[in-house]
């Protein structure tokens, strides 16, 4: 799909982090940036945590109800808003992929390719909720 639509083959790389289930392989998110950030400060560090976890899931589905309305600038501004997100919980697979939905040029980019992006962008997000549900309880306000 790449080579017939001009995109680098890495993006759709970046799109293959979850099996068949949706179940993660692997931990896609290291909180060492965010320890940093934070002086280690573990309320601090479970508060980000919970905000992501509630808020990443319905930005997403935000960006998706915004590409189906055919409004790429709000696409644009979800994917800069959960940028610093993604950036801060280390979830690497992503940081090419946010910064691609973020920069989008329909004169460049085939609307179906952003769409597979949203959807690939939703796996990842949605599974790195579900590790850090899992892996780091945080008691959810």
């Amino acid at each position: 799909i790449a080579k017939w639509l001009g995109e680098r083959p890495t993006t759709l790389i970046t799109l293959q982090h979850t099996d068949m289930d949706n179940k993660p392989a692997s931990r896609l998110y290291e909180l060492s940036k965010l320890e940093q950030i934070a002086g280690n400060n573990k309320p601090f560090i479970q508060k980000m945590i919970r905000l992501f976890i509630q808020q990443a899931p319905s930005d997403v589905a935000e960006m998706a109800a915004s590409f189906a309305s055919g409004d790429m600038v709000k696409v644009k501004s979800v994917a800069h808003r959960m940028k610093p997100s993604i950036d801060n919980l280390g979830i690497s697979s992503l940081y090419d992929l946010i910064r691609e939905i973020e920069t989008y040029n329909e004169k460049e980019t085939a609307p179906a390719l952003l769409q597979a992006k949203i959807t690939g962008l939703r796996q990842v997000i949605i599974s790195v909720a579900d590790q850090l549900k899992e892996e780091l309880p945080v008691p959810m306000e």
